[in-house]
């Protein structure tokens, strides 16, 4: 039975979940990525004829669950995020409050005014990004499903071992590793802290949960090994590939944002600000490994260290460390005695706080409707009229930037730069491909274009290209079809 205070928080957890702009109706970004394998597994034709269905599945066990959901219906694949904001908000807001010290029922106005300062302090951050994200352009909530929002589990994680439940911490620990494996170093870094905290008081119980752990991240690191096999030289040039050139935003030491500075001071000011020691002690370890990584990498500069990615454990303590001064913000301001300014301001917004926070409400749930039909409908016109056309065994060469049309349409592509593969020898196949694109869309002569399309139907089954008007003139002999801005042909049919 939910407490008094627990309905607060789940009310507001809710409407969290609806002041975000998460509501689609096609597959956008990541999803073309790592759904692909899920759709597959539904037997669809097309995607079975696309090269990168045919790669290396990263997530076998996000593909497995994923492609259950579809079989049920589309609608909890596109619709199934505001369930992780719920548990992020829920979560995140409890362990703040045994941070201060209090997690039980306080009095109604007092508990529903901080809710209600907490509500406005993290939908304001997700729409600015500093405070709910974490460094190198990584983060937990997106506006989409994908693997990476499991990591929404590691909050209950910490709040269950804040609390000295560690059957559901280990569970909850385990989670995001099994569903992303490349957010298993979060989980070991985590799992140690935990370790360091309780062996002395719980030794037998530890053990037992750290067999079991390592028994299950030995299998997805034997996972990883495979899909990584080859050989050393393909590993290096795979490794450079991907840190250079696809995800150097993730996976550069040497670059720093604005954002990724605003989110520093926020871990070290959490860490000033934090009462609870021993959550205390996993934002200090945590912020130790984030920076020494970020030296270490970018003095030796190792490709394959940087695509670990240890700094993704700031996605977890990052939005930690800005509610913890916020709730520091909250103290001054509303639970301060001393008659100044802030004692006014204190006392006219409690007085007058249904009113703030339904036009807060009101305000922020405007704004993600906005968004939500802006992004609701396909913009792009070729993938619409695509959507239309009969595609059977239609492969085609299209601009590396079209990232939308694997999953929104019944045709395969050559490639495009969003959807990835993890595999070395597959990697450096997507750079050849990406490459012989790039080529052939900046070609300047009906001789190279042609000598492009030539090596790539004899390296591929692609046997399409979508162009723009101002190549139609290399292919005189060629029939074309008008889609949206862009002319389509059938590049075998006309020229070999």
């Amino acid at each position: 039975m939910l407490s008094h205070s627990n309905k607060v928080l789940l009310i507001f957890s809710f409407i969290f979940a609806i002041c975000t702009p998460n509501f689609f109706d096609y597959f956008v970004s990541n999803q073309n990525t790592y759904l692909l394998h899920s759709v597959n597994q539904n037997l669809n034709k097309a995607s079975l004829n696309d090269w990168y269905s045919n790669t290396l599945d990263t997530t076998p066990f996000f593909t497995l669950v994923t492609s259950y959901l579809l079989r049920i219906n589309d609608f909890f694949v596109f619709y199934l995020l505001p369930f992780f904001e719920v548990i992020f908000f829920f979560y995140l807001v409890k362990i703040i409050r045994i941070s201060d010290g209090i997690d039980k029922s306080q009095s109604s106005k007092k508990e529903i005014t901080k809710t209600s300062f907490f509500f406005i302090a993290v939908i304001t951050a997700y729409y600015l990004g500093p405070g709910i994200t974490g460094l190198k352009g990584q983060y937990i909530l997106g506006d989409i499903y994908q693997p990476s929002t499991f990591a929404v589990f590691f909050l209950p994680s910490i709040y269950y071992f804040l609390k000295g439940k560690l059957f559901l911490t280990f569970i909850f620990l385990l989670i995001p590793a099994i569903f992303h494996p490349s957010s298993m170093l979060i989980s070991v870094v985590l799992g140690i802290f935990y370790i360091l905290k309780t062996f002395s008081d719980y030794p037998k119980t530890v053990l037992v949960y750290s067999f079991l752990g390592g028994s299950i991240f030995s299998i997805i690191f034997f996972d990883i090994y495979m899909i990584s096999l080859s050989s050393q030289e393909e590993k290096k040039i795979a490794y450079e590939i991907l840190s250079t050139f696809r995800i150097p935003q993730h996976s550069d030491p040497n670059t720093f944002r604005l954002k990724d500075i605003v989110n520093s001071i926020f871990l070290i000011l959490g860490i000033f600000y934090c009462k609870n020691k021993v959550l205390r002690f996993i934002l200090i370890s945590g912020s130790t490994v984030i920076f020494l990584s970020l030296i270490f990498l970018s003095l030796l500069n190792f490709y394959s260290l940087n695509l670990l990615f240890p700094w993704r454990i700031s996605v977890v303590l990052v939005p930690l460390a800005y509610l913890i001064i916020c709730n520091k913000i909250y103290s001054l301001v509303f639970e301060s005695n001393q008659i100044n300014f802030f004692y006014f301001v204190a006392r006219f917004v409690e007085n007058n706080l249904m009113k703030f926070l339904t036009v807060a409400i009101f305000l922020f749930i405007g704004l993600s409707a906005a968004i939500n039909s802006s992004n609701f409908h396909i913009k792009d016109e070729f993938v619409l009229d695509l959507r239309k056309r009969d595609n059977q065994n239609t492969d085609i060469l299209v601009p590396i930037d079209f990232t939308n049309i694997r999953l929104n349409t019944p045709v395969s592509i050559f490639v495009d730069f969003k959807s990835h593969p993890l595999n070395p020898r597959e990697i450096i196949e997507w750079k050849r491909r990406i490459d012989l694109a790039q080529s052939f869309y900046s070609s300047s002569s009906a001789e190279e274009a042609i000598s492009l399309l030539e090596e790539i139907s004899r390296s591929s089954n692609t046997n399409h290209a979508l162009i723009k008007d101002d190549k139609v003139i290399y292919f005189s002999k060629c029939e074309f079809e008008n889609i949206g801005d862009y002319f389509l042909f059938n590049f075998r049919k006309c020229l070999f």
